[in-house]
């Protein structure tokens, strides 16, 4: 007897494909499973391998030669210099091969800044997110956000009121947000609890719920994983916190590609080296964003 599956919908449009080959345990996968459409094909034309697309990591394992050095595979896992990546980052491993992208400079660099997060919790909270949405990054590896703001006088300005530094400036009330702007405030003063939902940090999100927000204008806002702090779960991970971001500039609709174009003009856009700013000893009450 050879390979047997069970394709289930319900009412609301999504499926589970139950897949039987001999020799091996039965497999399940959801529709939103990112190999689904693989695993379907696969299943009605009765090939047997199609259980390896199942496991995301072991997929991106047998599928992951052409990357750097650094990045390492073993039992179907991934590794970046030694260290077990979550999953999340293997499903957008696969996300870049269905794209077609093959300049994995980006990815190896989103990588290094996801594991310079220095808290635990917060890149278990990145993980999240990144397997609940997808997601854009820069050649630098840095994440394109959406931050919907209010124009006042012909500049852009927080909704919130708060207490913010903005290009080595404290500022207090309405933030501003000018093209080009780095704005950050102390990690410490960033709300770390993800059932909390607006609360102190400087917050960014999807384009929708961005551009919910926003009286006037959208802003895209580059943000290095590293910076990321929390995700509150009161939006379905459609928002997190970070204590620093780049102003980019005025956006009218998202990314879908898995890697910005590049724009020499942003080639300096975040500049990784850059110094926080020096009145953080004064720095006082933190932002209340959105």
């Amino acid at each position: 007897m050879g390979l047997q599956y069970t394709l289930i919908g319900n009412e609301d449009g999504d499926s589970n494909i139950v897949v039987f080959v001999p020799g091996a345990a039965p497999q399940v996968a959801h529709s939103s499973h990112p190999n689904f459409d693989r695993i379907l094909a696969g299943a009605i034309d009765g090939d047997t391998a199609v259980v390896e697309l199942f496991d995301s990591a072991a997929t991106v394992g047998q599928r992951f030669e052409r990357l750097s050095e650094r990045v390492t595979t073993k039992n179907g896992r991934l590794y970046l210099d030694g260290v077990q990546v979550d999953n999340a980052l293997a499903t957008q491993v696969l996300r870049f091969l269905d794209e077609g992208v093959d300049n994995w400079a980006p990815l190896v660099r989103f990588f290094e800044n996801v594991q310079s997060n220095p808290q635990e919790h917060s890149r278990e909270q990145l993980y999240t997110w990144l397997a609940a949405r997808d997601f854009t990054i820069t050649h630098d590896g840095l994440i394109v956000g959406y931050k919907g703001v209010a124009v006042q006088d012909g500049g852009y300005y927080s909704i919130s009121q708060g207490k913010a530094i903005v290009n080595g400036e404290v500022y207090s009330g309405s933030i501003p947000n000018p093209l080009g702007a780095i704005v950050e405030m102390p990690r410490d003063e960033v709300t770390h609890d993800p059932s909390q939902g607006c609360h102190a940090g400087l917050h960014f999100g999807t384009y929708e719920y961005a551009d919910s927000f926003a009286r006037g204008a959208l802003l895209e806002v580059l943000v290095n994983p590293r910076d990321v702090v929390s995700v509150p779960t009161d939006s379905g991970w459609a928002k997190a916190r970070t204590c620093r971001y780049q102003v980019v500039g005025i956006i009218e609709q998202p990314y879908s590609s898995a890697v910005k174009p590049y724009d020499y003009d942003d080639a300096e856009a975040y500049d990784d080296d850059a110094e926080w700013g020096d009145d953080f000893d004064d720095f006082g009450s933190s932002v209340y964003d959105y």
